[in-house]
Parts: structure tokens; C-alpha cells; sequence
């Protein structure tokens, strides 16, 4: 965990890409601080999913320090079908804190399981709603005009529903993500970042 987070930060920092804005960071730093996960409250931060390096990209904004422990560091939900298809990338997804979970096989799930027990343990889980990548020239749009994303997956109304004490929500939002690592792009180009992006990191209000 310590040397991905670490390896993000310094692709943040080092001008890979042309800005980076951070935007309500505090909020997770105090929250991730609170006596009150000592009694079992735990913390969710939820995002919309615009890339494939929105996870782990987005944590090098976080101090150095908070990678040097799992209760300053997430857990998270990854699809099988993506991150858990050998050996090796099984081990490294597990190492950096992924349940592994499955599409198809509902929100009675190890994954749900566990992702509520680390909740139950003051723990923080990070979570992507949509269930999968949109980046935004797909997001829908109401009669309006106006762009909303699509619906969230049950699963994430059971995480809210069975913790034992409600976990704080912390809703955030990115932005420039989708330019740093773009969909329907050919082999190989589509495993390499594009240099350059504009990538903002925004935590809101805790819920």
C-alpha cells in the first residue's frame, strides 16, 4: 500500500500531469482522526468512476503518513472479472486493500460482507456507486439538460443499511481522470497514462 500510495504521489507532484486541484481534503483528514471509529463508526467516501487510475491515483493527495497504516487507508470494491483474472494481479489487489467482488451475484456477497464488518470496525471504505467506469461524454441527461449519474448499485444501499452504528458519508467528486487514462483507446496505449491532464479532487459536506 505504502509504495503505491507513494508512487501516486509522486506522479501527482512531479508534473506528469499539468494541475492538480484539491479541493475539502480536511474533511477525510478529520474524519479519518475521529475517536468515534474507536465505537465502530466508520467512514465511506463515494465518487463517480471516470477511469481506470481513478483508484489508487485519486489517494496521493493524501499525507505520507496515512499510507503507513490500513485504518488511514481504504477498502474497496473491485471486479473480479478485471482485477482478480490471475495469480499475480489477485495477490497485488488484496495486498492493496480490494474485496474481490463478483458482477452477476447480487449484494449477498462475500465482498458486501466484508466491506460492512470493516465498517462495523471503525474502518474506511471507499466506494464507486456506479458499479463500473462512466466517463462524462456518457453520462446521461434529464429532460433538463442537466447531467446525472446513472443510478448506484443495491449494493451500496445494503453497506448503508446493515453497519451497526451509520458510517459517515463523504461525497467526492473528479474531474480530469478521464483524460489521464481515456476509454477505447488501442493496445497498448490503453494500459499508458497521457501526460498532461487537468485532474480535480473534491471532498464535500460529510453526510
Amino acid at each position: 500500500v505504502a509504495s503505491i500510495g507513494l508512487t501516486c504521489k509522486a506522479l501527482l507532484s512531479l508534473g506528469f500531469c499539468q494541475s492538480v486541484t484539491v479541493n475539502g481534503l480536511p474533511i477525510l483528514l478529520e474524519a479519518l482522526k475521529s475517536t468515534k471509529r474507536n465505537s465502530g463508526q466508520g467512514i465511506i467516501t463515494v465518487s463517480n468512476h471516470i477511469s481506470t487510475l481513478d483508484d489508487p491515483v485519486t489517494w496521493g493527495v493524501l499525507p505520507t503518513r496515512c499510507y503507513l497504516s490500513s485504518r488511514t487507508t481504504r477498502w474497496a470494491l473491485g471486479a473480479s472479472d478485471i482485477m482478480f483474472t490471475n495469480p499475480v494481479f489477485s495477490t497485488f489487489f488484496r495486498l492493496g486493500q480490494t474485496l474481490e467482488t463478483f458482477r452477476g451475484k447480487g449484494i449477498y456477497q462475500s465482498a458486501v460482507d466484508t466491506a460492512i464488518q470493516k465498517l462495523d470496525q471503525g474502518g474506511w471504505v471507499h466506494l464507486y456507486g456506479e458499479g463500473k467506469i462512466n466517463q462524462p461524454s456518457a453520462y446521461p441527461t434529464d429532460e433538463q439538460g442537466i447531467v446525472r449519474l446513472p443510478r448506484f448499485k443495491w449494493g451500496v444501499g445494503r453497506v448503508l443499511m446493515e453497519t451497526i452504528t451509520p458510517p459517515v458519508i463523504i461525497p467526492m467528486w473528479l474531474t480530469g481522470f478521464e483524460g489521464l487514462m481515456p476509454e477505447g483507446r488501442a493496445f497498448p496505449y490503453k494500459y499508458l497514462p497521457r501526460p498532461g491532464a487537468r485532474l480535480s479532487i473534491s471532498f464535500g459536506t460529510p453526510i
